[in-house]
């Protein structure tokens, strides 16, 4: 099953299921605020942000939110692993981490199951670049998230929120 809200008008901070409805639950959220008054507005360029939720103006503390909801309500309805699509990126001439957004808005009971990385075209950069600042992204992350894994730790909420370095992987 799958949602969409410009298909069928479900916004995936409120989810029409019960708790523990499906398995894994997989949340591919608009992970980048908004680009500034350079962004692509025709064609196919477009058609790309308005259909993964990036025509919209959000400052980055909007995002923060619509992630860190969305997510606790993706995990709300998953019964053992939601998969969340989330990336790095670069807004108001700062970089953002943003698969920490993901694991910071992890909620308790939930931990970092795996963290896997998709590398797109090859290399740094693009053509529409006209002065580099900082690398391109050319990745991104799926976080997998497990509920009540046997390796969360009881006591602070960080511990559900990101590994302890000096713990070994099983």
């Amino acid at each position: 099953m799958t949602h969409d809200v410009a298909v069928d008008g479900v916004d995936f901070r409120e989810l029409p299921h019960e708790d523990r409805s499906f398995d894994t639950v997989c949340f591919d959220p608009p992970y980048v605020p908004r680009q500034g008054p350079n962004v692509a507005t025709r064609g196919r360029d477009r058609e790309f942000r308005s259909r993964y939720g990036l025509d919209v103006s959000r400052s980055g503390a909007e995002m923060r939110a619509l992630i860190g909801d969305g997510l606790v309500e993706c995990c709300r309805v998953a019964e053992r692993f939601v998969l969340a699509k989330c990336g790095d990126y670069t807004n108001g001439r700062a970089f953002h981490l943003g698969h920490l957004v993901v694991l910071d808005a992890c909620p308790e009971g939930w931990a970092v199951h795996d963290l896997l990385i998709h590398a797109g075209r090859k290399g740094p950069g693009g053509s529409q670049v006209a002065e580099t600042v900082r690398a391109r992204r050319t990745h991104s992350y799926l976080v997998v998230l497990r509920r009540g894994s046997k390796y969360l730790r009881s006591g602070s909420r960080d511990a559900t929120k990101r590994p302890d370095p000096k713990v070994e992987a099983p």
